[in-house]
């Protein structure tokens, strides 16, 4: 039997209106496709420092947010690029997650 495939969402960078329509958007489509959503809160903020809190998202979890402003998972303008020791934290953590799909919601730092 094949494993389940995990996808994660985080979002860096200032507020901005829509964000937690499309972390709803795409938690709804990723559940519809059979694919377990985690969100990661504070951006890369935590990950930079080798940890994540995260949190299981599932279309009833998520399906009012839409409306709420801020960013459901919080954000940070956290850029982990500037300090290898960093970079590699966000990496171990990411792959510790088993994520098999990461959606960065954000502007150029958070890509």
């Amino acid at each position: 039997m094949e494993e389940k495939k995990r996808l994660g969402i985080l979002v860096g960078g200032s507020p901005a209106p829509g964000i937690n329509g499309l972390i709803s958007s795409i938690t709804i489509d990723a559940t519809i496709h059979g694919v377990e959503v985690i969100g990661i809160h504070n951006g890369f903020k935590d990950l930079a420092k080798g940890k994540a809190k995260i949190e299981k998202l599932t279309p009833k979890k998520v399906e009012d947010i839409a409306w709420l402003g801020g960013s459901y998972l919080f954000s940070s303008k956290y850029n982990p690029t500037y300090k290898k020791e960093e970079l590699e934290n966000v990496c171990r953590t990411l792959l510790e997650l088993k994520l098999n799909y990461l959606v960065t919601i954000g502007g150029d730092d958070t890509a």
